[in-house]
């Protein structure tokens, strides 16, 4: 898809898409981490009371 840009093409792609994209990216390895981080201190029965007291 991104093969056949022009010059205009290609700075808006950096100017635009590409900071959206890095920001996704951020926030996504941000998300994993915290998920990865509350996975290591729960448990499976620690998971399973959340969800009787949530629901």
């Amino acid at each position: 898809r991104r093969r056949g840009m022009d010059i205009k093409q290609m700075k808006n792609f950096v100017s635009q898409e590409l900071k959206g994209l890095k920001q996704e990216h951020r926030l996504l390895s941000l998300h994993i981490g915290a998920c990865e981080s509350i996975m290591k201190k729960k448990t499976k029965q620690d998971f399973q009371e959340l969800i009787k007291t949530e629901h």
